[in-house]
C-alpha cells in the first residue's frame, strides 16, 4: 500500500520502519523538518504546509495521523477536504473517543475511518511487536472501491508482526485506558513529586519497581501525552478524584489503627 504518515516524530518513525520493511511505500509529512530521518528510513518526505497548500499531490491509499493528542484537531483541520476523499484515514492516538468524534465531524462522507491504538512504542516493543496489543475500531468503512480491502490490509500489517488484535469501541477503550494507562502515568508523576525518593543501599524489589515507574513516566518528553489523556478522556480525569479519595481512605484507616494501638498502650 501507499501510506502517508502525518506526524513524523518518534512514534511516526517507529511505525514507518515496519511499514517500509513490509514493502509498503511511505511518504511522511510533519511540521518540523525530518527529511534526514525520512531518507535514512527509505521514506519520502514533504512538509505539512506543502500538503495544506496543495503543493504536493498525494497519491496514497491510507493517511495515518500520528500527531499528539493536543494537536490532533489543529492538524486534522489543516488538511484539505479534497485529499481526504475516498481514502482510509487512520489515527493512532492514546485516547480514542476524541479522534473518533473529531473525524466523524470533519472528514468528508466518502472517507473511511479506522481508529487504532497500538498499545506499545519504541521502548516497550524495541525487540519486535510480537505479542503486543493493537486496539482498533472500524468506525466507518465503506463498501466498494476496494476500501474494505484497504482497511483489512492495513490491519494485516500489525497481525503479520504478531500483534494481538483487539477490536473494541473507542469509548470502551477510554474507560479501560483510564486505569491501564493514565493511572500508570499518574503514579509515575506523583512519585516524581516526592522528595528524597531515591535509591538506597537497602532497596527492595518493589521499591526498585517504583523507581523504574518514576523514571519511565515522570519525563518532560511525555507531557503532551499525559496532558492529552487528561484533557480528552473524561474517565481519566475522574481517576484523579478516585485516587485522592483512595489515599484519604487509606490514611483514615491508618489513623484509626494508630489510635487503637496507642489507647491499648496507655491502658
Amino acid at each position: 500500500m501507499k501510506i502517508c504518515v502525518i506526524g513524523f516524530g518518534e512514534f511516526g518513525q517507529f511505525l514507518s520502519k515496519t511499514f517500509v520493511r513490509q514493502g509498503h511505500s511511505v511518504i511522511a509529512a510533519s511540521r518540523s523538518d525530518y527529511r534526514k530521518e525520512a531518507a535514512s528510513l527509505g521514506v519520502s518526505y514533504c512538509s505539512l504546509k506543502e500538503i495544506a497548500s496543495h503543493d504536493v499531490e498525494l497519491d496514497v491509499d491510507v493517511i495515518l495521523l500520528a500527531v499528539s493528542i493536543l494537536s490532533f484537531c489543529q492538524v486534522l483541520h489543516s488538511l484539505p477536504q479534497k485529499i481526504l476523499e475516498n481514502r482510509l484515514i487512520v489515527d493512532v492516538l492514546s485516547v480514542k473517543a476524541h479522534p473518533k468524534t473529531s473525524m466523524l465531524a470533519y472528514l468528508p462522507p466518502s472517507s473511511c475511518i479506522l481508529c487504532t491504538h497500538p498499545m506499545f512504542g519504541p521502548v516497550s516493543a524495541r525487540d519486535g511487536w510480537d505479542g503486543q496489543r493493537m486496539q482498533f475500531e472500524r468506525v466507518r468503512i465503506h463498501t466498494g472501491q476496494g476500501l474494505e480491502e484497504r482497511c483489512s490490509k492495513f490491519l494485516q500489517i500489525f497481525f503479520m508482526e504478531g500483534c494481538v488484535m483487539v477490536e473494541m469501541p473507542c469509548e470502551q477503550h477510554d474507560d479501560y485506558a483510564a486505569n491501564s494507562q493514565f493511572v500508570t502515568h499518574l503514579t509515575g508523576r506523583v512519585l516524581g513529586q516526592l522528595k528524597n525518593f531515591d535509591p538506597t543501599p537497602i532497596d527492595t524489589q518493589g521499591f526498585r519497581t517504583l523507581l523504574g515507574l518514576r523514571e519511565s513516566y515522570d519525563q518532560p518528553s511525555g507531557d503532551d501525552l499525559f496532558d492529552g489523556m487528561y484533557v480528552y478522556n473524561s474517565s481519566a480525569r475522574n481517576k484523579i478524584a478516585e485516587m485522592r479519595s483512595a489515599l484519604d481512605a487509606v490514611e483514615a484507616r491508618l489513623l484509626s489503627r494508630r489510635d487503637q494501638v496507642l489507647r491499648k498502650q496507655v491502658t
